[in-house]
């Protein structure tokens, strides 16, 4: 979706001011041995973020669907501002993530996922935007 510069670039400032929000709940509603296994599931949820990127990558923005031919128009013009709208990326991690993961497992480990989640979403971002940049 093509968009301005300030929407472009509004995940790098959401991002980072959910994941820390994240971290302030565990930290507050947990003990010391639930933060060094909320520590491990975050740093899982960021490698796990693989699995989706390649997913969306390999069925959506790959596939035959209109979001495809966004996905090209990002690819042949790297410079310009086509991507998710972050309140789209937000709402859809913060369904799957946390309303559905809410239901079956304790807050601490959804939240610990999610920002792990988020922070190899927040990652992989900036590698792509910085390899669009050369």
């Amino acid at each position: 979706m093509q968009q301005n510069r300030i929407a472009y670039y509004t995940d790098f400032a959401v991002y980072p001011v959910l994941i820390a929000v994240m971290i302030l709940v565990i930290a507050d509603k947990s003990s010391p041995v639930e933060r060094a296994f909320a520590l491990a599931l975050a740093l899982g949820g960021a490698v796990l973020w693989t699995l989706p990127e390649y997913l969306l990558h390999r069925f959506v923005l790959r596939g035959d669907t209109r979001i495809a031919g966004m996905h090209d128009q990002h690819h042949a013009g790297p410079g310009a501002w086509i991507g998710t709208p972050t309140w789209l990326s937000v709402a859809a991690i913060a369904f799957i993530a946390l309303l559905l993961a809410s239901l079956a497992v304790p807050i601490i480990v959804t939240l610990s996922l999610a920002g792990g989640l988020l922070a190899g979403f927040l990652w992989y971002a900036l590698v792509h935007r910085r390899g669009e940049q050369r």
